[in-house]
């Protein structure tokens, strides 16, 4: 069986790469003949987990959508048209698999979305095309409640949870090292209100030097791209400067297994990335999520990730910590991922035959006017 699986892959982001690796495992283990093909980005520094790899030129696709069986979407937070420091909204993902569904509908492929994020979605013109991509899915499965909200009440197709795939099943052995502490931060708001951020983390990490919690700070960005909006390096080396007494060093992310490794060496990690508060949890770290977005809240604390706000003190990192190592909680046993494994499962019979029809959608080229404004 010949499988498309389309996300956000190849551009440099740890999360959404693992998120593919995770998949690609279980696809293999439920579909043990499986052929897949992934979009891949030109910007991650690190080689591709999937054994076959698209670029994301509609023509390139295309011609891989006649040569496959079925088509997954995600995972990872691919439904949304956020913007930073209160720009415009842009739609322009979303159109991308407005485009990809309203292909695969035209050509009978079954399709379905597997562990994704769903929201923010600004304005009508979003939701309408969310809810022609899920319209057109076999199954819907989401990673958080409020993403199961929002998609249930746009789509009649059947929307489940999940636990994020990045997520493992049983814990990672890792040797952490005393008095190391791993710090991830992304870009994200205008610049006064990043320096006045890194200037509140700055002053509690030297408090909890000054209390000898840690004495190494590791910075891991998670997130490497030519890109400035979408990369890790120049916040965390910004804060990694301004910090003294301490030991620090910048990770140079060369594979996923690289990183993953380095989790499983600190002692505690403060994580704004969600798949860092992930990996962090995986390793069962004591880890204090900065709470930027709803879904590190609604991801990674049930896992024992304790939320802090971006602004956190000193006080309130070490009770973060404190609260994560005393009340970790529990990684989802892989039962929890039964309903993406079962959407898989089922694409083999819909596949043989038949995709489930939809009701009618936007054809091909109409949906390739509403993406380029025409």
């Amino acid at each position: 069986m010949r499988i498309l699986i389309s996300g956000y892959f190849g551009e440099g982001n740890v999360g959404d790469d693992l998120l593919l690796k995770s998949l690609l495992s279980r696809c293999r283990t439920i579909i043990p003949d499986v052929h897949v093909v992934a979009t891949w980005g030109e910007q991650s520094p690190w080689p591709s987990p999937a054994a076959d790899t698209v670029s994301r030129d509609p023509e390139a696709v295309a011609r891989r959508l006649d040569a496959v069986d079925a088509v997954i979407v995600g995972p990872g937070g691919l439904f949304h048209n956020a913007r930073l420091a209160g720009k415009p909204h842009r739609d322009r993902g979303l159109h991308w698999l407005d485009r990809l569904t309203a292909s695969t509908d035209e050509r009978g492929l079954p399709v379905i979305a597997v562990g994704i994020g769903v929201g923010p979605l600004a304005g009508p013109t979003a939701r309408r095309a969310t809810a022609r991509i899920f319209d057109r899915c076999q199954s819907v499965t989401v990673r958080d409640a409020g993403s199961l909200a929002l998609a249930s009440g746009l789509t009649d197709t059947a929307v489940a949870l999940t636990p994020d795939l990045a997520i493992a099943s049983s814990p990672s052995v890792g040797t952490p090292t005393p008095g190391t502490m791993a710090v991830n931060l992304r870009p994200w708001g205008d610049a006064r209100s990043t320096r006045a951020r890194l200037a509140q983390l700055t002053q509690a990490i030297d408090r909890l030097r000054d209390q000898e919690v840690v004495d190494h700070v590791i910075g891991i960005p998670l997130s490497v791209s030519s890109h400035a909006a979408i990369d890790d390096r120049r916040a965390i080396a910004l804060l990694l400067d301004a910090l003294h007494g301490v030991q620090t060093s910048l990770v140079d992310p060369q594979s996923l297994e690289d990183v993953e490794e380095t989790f499983g060496e600190m002692e505690s990690v403060i994580a704004m990335r969600l798949h860092a508060a992930v990996l962090a949890r995986n390793h069962q770290i004591p880890c204090a999520a900065l709470a930027y977005d709803t879904k590190v809240t609604q991801v990674a604390q049930p896992i024992g990730a304790a939320p802090v706000p971006l602004n956190a003190t000193s006080a309130e990192i070490l009770r973060a910590l404190d609260t994560s190592r005393s009340h970790p909680g529990e990684l989802p046993a892989e039962e929890a991922f039964g309903a993406a494994g079962s959407q898989v499962r089922g694409l083999t019979t819909s596949a043989v035959h038949g995709a489930k029809r939809s009701t009618p959608t936007l054809s091909t080229t109409e949906t390739w006017r509403i993406a380029l404004g025409l």
